[in-house]
């Protein structure tokens, strides 16, 4: 049902239209999709991979059967397909290997979240605030982690990083 698609508050480039036909293309263009995101190194060759521009059709239009008066071509950023990386495709490099016994797969994935800058994000910015910092989206991950599973369900004592800070023995001041 078209009162189903979600439009607003969102950048016309992230309409859900868009996204589509750039899924779809993916999928239409690249043979042997799953082999290529599974024999994948560098995040460079996933730019490459993952490097999809939409047809003509979408430069005109944003919304079906809406003509729209800029003509610009819309591709999948760096920073989206980074979001891509972290939240889908490595997860899914890791998971294969660990439900196949194949350890190559789950270290090679988390070598791959190793290159990726951390993520900015209001979680990513509240950890800087207290002073800790992710050097890389591994652990913009980890930290992410930590507050989902500790921080938001207040189990500090739990938590390494929440209890040296309560019991102060950090090196680094950080407030709670």
């Amino acid at each position: 049902s078209p009162l189903e698609w979600k439009f607003s508050r969102m950048r016309p480039s992230n309409f859900p239209t868009i996204r589509i036909a750039q899924l779809a293309l993916l999928v239409h263009q690249s043979n042997y999709l799953f082999s290529k995101i599974m024999a994948l190194h560098s995040v460079d060759e996933a730019y490459h991979a993952l490097e999809v521009k939409t047809s003509y059709y979408w430069k005109t239009h944003y919304r079906f059967d809406q003509v729209s008066a800029q003509r610009r071509e819309k591709k999948l950023g760096r920073s989206t397909i980074d979001l891509m990386l972290i939240n889908t495709i490595i997860p899914f490099i890791f998971l294969y290997g660990k439900n196949m016994a194949l350890p190559n797969y789950t270290e090679r994935a988390l070598h791959l979240l190793e290159q990726i800058k951390p993520e900015n994000n209001h979680l990513i910015r509240d950890w800087i605030d207290r002073g800790i910092r992710a050097e890389n989206a591994c652990q913009s991950q980890g930290l992410i982690h930590l507050y989902k599973h500790y921080c938001h369900h207040k189990r500090c004592l739990d938590c390494a990083i929440g209890n040296a800070i309560i019991t102060g023995t950090t090196s680094k001041p950080i407030d709670t």
